[in-house]
């Protein structure tokens, strides 16, 4: 459960890291039943505590029941299991007000969302790793001998993180990810993107220090 505030109300981010291909019967069962084929995430209200409601769903193409079929049809990695498309674990840019959550996952990268309106979150980037295929990674968790994976997983927890810029020029903003593949990444959200896509009041607010 991740907890933040926006604008007078409190909130969690619960996620649910294997979603209905983890439930008996596997994924046909989950199909069957309507549920979403994988895990993903919830924006939950608990401004009254004792009655929590979860006002948005953090949902990719991947996640909705109505695609859960489409999956059934898709050949597993050679030597390990299906595919894997599910949330794992969530962040904010910061715990008041935040505009950003950076999502890492299993299968579909680290996603970025704009959650400037807790109960419309909007997607805005992405960042996925290359496959590792069979490369020799001992020291990752998804490594196996013999495995072809195709896709990387990135499900530890994501950092916003401000740096001074290069010639005095104020802050920048970085997302700091890892995955079992790539190991660690330091993103870069440039000054005119994060202008195009929170307006100029906003971006100057994340930049500014802490």
């Amino acid at each position: 459960m991740l907890p933040f505030s926006s604008h007078g109300r409190s909130y969690l981010i619960g996620t649910d890291e294997s979603g209905g291909q983890a439930g008996v019967g596997g994924l046909v069962a989950a199909c069957a039943r309507g549920a979403p084929a994988y895990g993903y995430s919830n924006i939950i209200d608990i401004t009254d505590e004792k009655n929590p409601r979860i006002v948005s769903k953090i949902m990719l193409e991947v996640h909705d029941p109505k695609n859960c079929s489409n999956f059934l049809k898709e050949p597993p990695d050679t030597g390990a299991g299906n595919l894997d498309y599910s949330t794992e674990r969530c962040a904010v840019d910061r715990e008041r007000n935040p505009a950003l959550l950076a999502c890492g996952s299993r299968g579909t990268g680290t996603r970025v969302y704009d959650i400037r309106d807790p109960l419309h979150p909007a997607e805005i980037a992405y960042w996925k790793g290359p496959a590792p295929r069979t490369a020799f990674l001992p020291g990752s968790g998804s490594w196996s001998a013999g495995v072809d994976r195709t896709v990387e997983k990135q499900a530890g927890w994501a950092r916003f993180v401000k740096v001074r810029a290069a010639q005095g020029n104020g802050y920048e903003l970085n997302l700091w990810v890892v995955g079992d593949a790539g190991g660690f990444h330091v993103l870069l959200f440039t000054r005119d993107y994060l202008q195009t896509n929170l307006g100029k009041a906003i971006h100057a607010d994340a930049l500014k220090a802490d």
